[in-house]
């Protein structure tokens, strides 16, 4: 008896690209990993609204900046309520963090809105996690996931970065919610050295 094979017209119109092997890559990325993909994706959005001259530019980009806040928190709540932590997320999700972060503090220095040493202590800041975190990697030892400490400060870069975006208030309260953002980062940064210099103590290479 001869089958039918349903998307074989739309494979030949061109209009099927992914492959059934394509198809269970993607579902074998986990609903969290794929939010920290449209957090990469979202990056471009923002830069173009924020850089554009258009009216009710500043508040679509602070609207991509939410949603790109929203996903970090969700994909954390799922990662962790249905053991969905992989160690592809513990590098994607800081990675889609901090791109975005990055991003952002240039936006903010190109338009004029942020001084250029806030970039700097952000680069800073984040060279000393990578150096860390790739240590970590070289001596075989487990990545930690995001501790509270570290999603605090992201959610306070968020909201910040939204009120300066959105609302572009006066200068001084600018420099306050950076100044804001700034004790926070680092906040995190001096919380994370114990963690680390507890997985540097631990002997043994990561299992599995």
């Amino acid at each position: 008896m001869m089958t039918y094979d349903y998307y074989a017209p739309f494979a030949e119109r061109g209009l099927i690209f992914m492959s059934g092997k394509h198809m269970q890559g993607i579902k074998n990325l986990g609903i969290p990993n794929m939010l920290s993909v449209l957090r990469l994706i979202m990056i471009p959005f923002f830069v173009y609204y924020y850089l554009a001259d258009m009216q009710y530019s500043g508040i679509i980009a602070a609207a991509v900046l939410v949603l790109s806040g929203a996903t970090d928190v969700v994909d954390g709540i799922i990662a962790r309520k249905f053991n969905m932590i992989t160690d592809l997320g513990r590098i994607l999700d800081p990675f889609a963090d901090k791109l975005t972060q990055a991003t952002v503090c240039t936006c903010l220095v190109v338009r004029r809105v942020a001084p250029f040493w806030i970039l700097f202590l952000l680069i800073l800041k984040e060279l000393v996690m990578i150096g860390v975190g790739a240590n970590i990697i070289r001596k075989g030892k487990e990545m930690m996931s995001s501790k509270w400490f570290g999603k605090m400060a992201t959610v306070v870069f968020y909201a910040a970065m939204t009120l300066i975006i959105a609302l572009r208030p006066t200068r001084n309260l600018i420099d306050i919610l950076l100044g804001i953002v700034l004790a926070f980062m680092f906040f995190s940064l001096i919380m994370y050295i114990p963690s680390f210099l507890k997985i540097f103590s631990k002997k043994g290479q990561k299992s599995g």
